[in-house]
């Protein structure tokens, strides 16, 4: 079964264009469609294992968390807000930022 195809126009610099000519008449590709589809697929791939990479590193925060137990001393959100302004202050003050 034929994959469903959508045509799409899109512009590169001249040097990105040669490339894809180039590596087309060395034999690489059968066109530039078919780079540019490998070159989309590749990115696609990429960016999907980056975002799995980023979930996983969220689940191991999360059971590290567990694993560390529950907290001695208990904090209210309002404190945990108020502590973070307090930080984002002083790094902004430090980096110059207000």
């Amino acid at each position: 079964m034929a994959a469903k195809v959508e045509k799409l126009s899109i512009v590169l610099t001249a040097k990105q264009a040669g490339e894809l000519r180039s590596a087309v008449d060395a034999g690489d590709f059968a066109s530039t469609s078919e780079a540019v589809r490998q070159a989309v697929n590749e990115w696609a791939e990429r960016r999907e294992a980056g975002r799995q990479a980023a979930l996983q590193r969220v689940r191991e925060l999360i059971q590290e968390g567990i694993a560390s137990g529950i907290a001695t001393e208990r904090r209210s959100a309002t404190e945990i807000h108020e502590e973070g302004m307090r930080r984002l202050a002083e790094l902004r003050k430090a980096n110059k930022l207000e």
